[in-house]
């Protein structure tokens, strides 16, 4: 079992894997830039802070696999409900439907305890939620049991829930598909300046000769490896830009949450209630509300109230408008639920729309990668000329 889905641990025969690739790397970095395999030793931080990145990278492709198959393990769950079928019967169902992975050991463990510890399956499944810190399943494993226990529709709450996951999906997917391009030509450029020294120094070594027998020469080299890793790294931090969370783009999982929540049966001021009393969220505006709740429980005060003054200190005329919208229809639970729908679908167009800016920004960031690494080259082919002149 994974204790915390966010940290990858490397195994035994991982670490050897990689130590005995990136020291071979490092070697040969240390031969192709500066003529002596003694250089190695300094460029050995490079494979300590290396294995930390690699280990950020398998985690972030383990939570990608494990938030894709969560949208199949919904897809299963609600077939399973729509036919009758209690949650502790549906989890054995998805066994079935789901990929060889993270999820489908999880859901066979679950399983496991249920069968032969007689566990409940919302506790196990809160656990996994916490695990894991996908804050979707916590928030349909919550809205799941509420609707249950108030008798509401089942099969809409787990459609909605998975009409939220799949947004966040396609938003990352879409923000990644518009700067892939862009980020391989930047990769493929910082790797021109080793292409380049292997190629003249298989084709003439001596031409070089400078570049490793001086002071200057060895600086020179120095700064090109020092650009091509700078390539490296900039190009991988382009990669995984992302929407910047402030109010604006943390509204629409705000306003899913609370739909769900009425969506189950629940009134709006119990509903706001529940949503001010939950744990720690990494929703950004479920945190501010969780603290406005304090506070208007302390000052004897409606939520609301504080909400809309919440929102005029932050300026936001989106939440002004949410907060209008809720006051106006607080007794009309279903029609309420409806319009903050159609308000959550067009702030998640809203926030497509801003990711696509980002990633276009991403785009013409790339040129500075780019011309540098075609300076780095310049350098490279000029540099013995102009030494031995």
């Amino acid at each position: 079992m994974i204790e915390n889905y966010n940290i990858y641990i490397l195994s035994a025969k991982e670490k050897r894997i990689y130590y005995s690739a990136g020291g071979i790397a490092l070697l040969a970095a240390a031969i192709l830039f500066f003529n002596s395999i003694k250089f190695a030793i300094l460029l050995l931080p490079i494979l300590f802070y290396g294995q930390k990145e690699l280990q950020k990278m398998l985690a972030d492709r383990r939570m990608k696999k494990l938030r894709s198959d969560l949208v199949d393990f919904l897809y299963s769950i609600s077939s399973s409900v729509a036919s009758g079928l209690h949650m502790r019967d549906a989890l054995k169902e998805a066994e079935t439907a789901l990929e060889e992975g993270a999820l489908l050991r999880e859901i066979k463990v679950m399983n496991g305890k249920i069968e032969s510890l007689n566990m409940g399956e919302k506790q196990l499944l809160a656990d996994f939620a916490q695990r894991s810190g996908i804050e979707e399943l916590k928030n349909f494993t919550d809205s799941y049991y509420a609707c249950r226990d108030a008798g509401g529709d089942l099969t809409a709450v787990i459609s909605r829930g998975m009409q939220v996951i799949t947004d966040k999906l396609m938003i990352e997917r879409d923000m990644k598909t518009l700067i892939a391009q862009k980020v391989f030509e930047g990769k493929l450029i910082a790797a021109l300046p080793l292409v380049v020294i292997l190629c003249l120094r298989l084709a003439s070594p001596d031409y070089l000769l400078p570049l490793y027998e001086s002071g200057a020469g060895r600086i020179i080299m120095g700064i090109a490896l020092s650009s091509m890793i700078f390539a490296f790294c900039y190009a991988k931090k382009l990669q995984k830009v992302v929407f910047k969370e402030d109010i604006t783009s943390a509204l629409p999982e705000f306003l899913s949450r609370l739909s769900l929540m009425l969506n189950s049966g629940m009134v709006l001021q119990t509903a706001l209630e529940q949503l001010g009393s939950e744990g720690e969220s990494g929703n950004l505006l479920l945190k501010e509300f969780q603290k406005l709740s304090a506070d208007a429980a302390k000052e004897r005060v409606p939520v609301l109230r504080k909400l809309r003054d919440f929102a005029m200190k932050e300026k936001s005329r989106e939440l002004l408008r949410i907060c209008g919208i809720m006051t106006a229809n607080m007794d009309r639970g279903t029609e309420l639920s409806e319009k903050l729908d159609r308000e959550s679908e067009f702030l998640w167009h809203m926030a497509k729309k801003s990711v696509e800016e980002k990633s276009r920004l991403a785009e013409t960031k790339m040129a500075f990668p780019m011309a540098l690494m075609l300076l780095v080259l310049i350098l490279i082919t000029l540099a013995p000329v102009m030494m031995t002149l």
